[in-house]
C-alpha cells in the first residue's frame, strides 16, 4: 500500500532529478530513499523513473504520477491544517442559541465582533427560551447559549454578559408616557401583556416576583409568544408590557419606552458546555470580548 513517505520521496527525486540531493532534502540516507522509490514503483506496477549512472529522468507514467502525487500531498497538508485549526477552535460551526432580550444589542454585537476577528468560525443561530437552552446545553444540542440569569450544572460554565434594565413599554399616547421614568407602583393597576408560558417562563417568574414584592398580582390582559406581537398589541392600546434592555434601542412605531426605576436589572449570561468543542466556544467569546 502506498504511504506518505513514498510520495514525498518520489516528489523530491522528481524535482531534484538526483538521488543524492533528494536524500539530503529529506534528511535520509540514499539507500533508504532508493528503497522507498522501488517499493513505490512495485505498488504502482510501472516504472516512474529512468535511472542511469549519470542521469535520472521521469518516465511518461512518472510525469503523470508526479502531478497526482503533488495534489495528494497538498490535500493531505490541507486536511492536517484544517484538523489542527478545528482542534484549536480557529474553524468550525458554533451552535449559538439566543433568547428575545439579546436580539437588539448583545447578539448582533457578539456575532459582528466574532465574524470580524475569527472569520473561520460560523455561528449557526437558533432561537430558544432560557429554559429550552438550559436543557439543550445539558443534552449537547447547542454549544453556547445567551440566557436569563445563570445555570448550575457540572458540565456547564457561565459568565455574566450584561445587566439589562427593566423597562415599561406602552402606547405612545398612554398617560404613563408623560414621566421620564416609572416606578412599579405606577403600573400595578395597568392591564399587562406577557410573553406566553412556554417561551417566556423565566422572565414571567421575574415579573410575578416583582408584583409579589408589592403584595400584588399582574392583571394579565393578553399573552403572546413573541416580542413583536406584544409590541403590536401595546401600540394598539391593549395594555402595557415589561421588557429588558436600553430604551433607546426600540424603534417600533406607536410605542413609548420608559425605564422602571427601583428594580434590579435583568442578568443576561453566556452559558456553554464543557467538552470537545470548548476551544471553539472560548475562541468565539474571546473575539467578542475584543470587540
Amino acid at each position: 500500500m502506498i504511504d506518505i513517505r513514498q510520495l514525498r520521496a518520489f516528489v523530491a527525486v522528481a524535482e531534484e532529478l538526483n538521488f543524492h540531493r533528494a536524500a539530503d532534502r529529506l534528511h535520509i540516507v540514499q539507500p533508504a530513499l532508493s528503497r522507498l522509490i522501488k517499493n513505490l514503483e512495485d505498488e504502482v506496477g510501472v516504472s516512474l523513473l529512468e535511472r542511469s549512472t549519470r542521469h535520472v529522468r521521469l518516465t511518461e507514467a512518472g510525469k503523470v504520477f508526479l502531478d497526482e502525487a503533488r495534489t495528494t500531498l497538498n490535500h493531505l497538508s490541507s486536511a492536517v491544517r484544517a484538523a489542527r485549526e478545528a482542534d484549536s477552535g480557529a474553524t468550525g460551526t458554533l451552535r449559538l442559541a439566543y433568547m428575545d432580550f439579546s436580539v437588539h444589542r448583545l447578539l448582533p454585537d457578539m456575532v459582528a465582533a466574532a465574524t470580524q476577528r475569527e472569520p473561520g468560525i460560523r455561528a449557526e443561530l437558533v432561537y430558544m427560551s432560557t429554559a429550552q437552552q438550559r436543557q439543550a446545553l445539558l443534552e449537547g444540542r447547542i454549544d453556547l447559549g445567551i440566557i436569563i440569569g445563570t445555570m448550575s450544572a457540572p458540565s456547564v460554565e457561565t459568565r455574566l454578559l450584561a445587566e439589562e434594565p427593566l423597562v415599561v413599554v406602552m402606547a405612545a399616547d398612554h398617560p404613563l408616557a408623560a414621566p421620564a421614568q416609572l416606578a412599579l407602583h405606577d403600573i400595578l393597576a395597568e392591564p399587562l401583556l406577557l410573553g406566553s408560558e412556554g417561551e417566556w417562563s423565566t422572565f414571567r417568574d421575574r415579573v410575578f416576583s416583582l408584583y409579589a414584592e408589592h403584595d400584588s398580582s399582574p392583571r394579565i390582559a393578553q399573552e403572546a409568544s413573541s416580542a413583536a406581537a406584544l409590541f403590536g398589541l401595546v401600540a394598539r392600546g391593549v395594555g402595557i408590557t415589561l421588557y429588558a434592555g436600553q430604551p433607546t434601542v426600540y424603534a417600533h412605531p406607536g410605542i413609548a419606552v420608559r425605564p422602571l426605576a427601583g428594580v434590579r436589572p435583568l442578568s443576561v449570561s453566556a452559558a456553554w458546555r464543557r467538552g470537545p468543542r470548548l476551544a471553539l466556544v472560548r475562541r468565539f467569546l474571546a473575539a467578542c470580548d475584543s470587540g
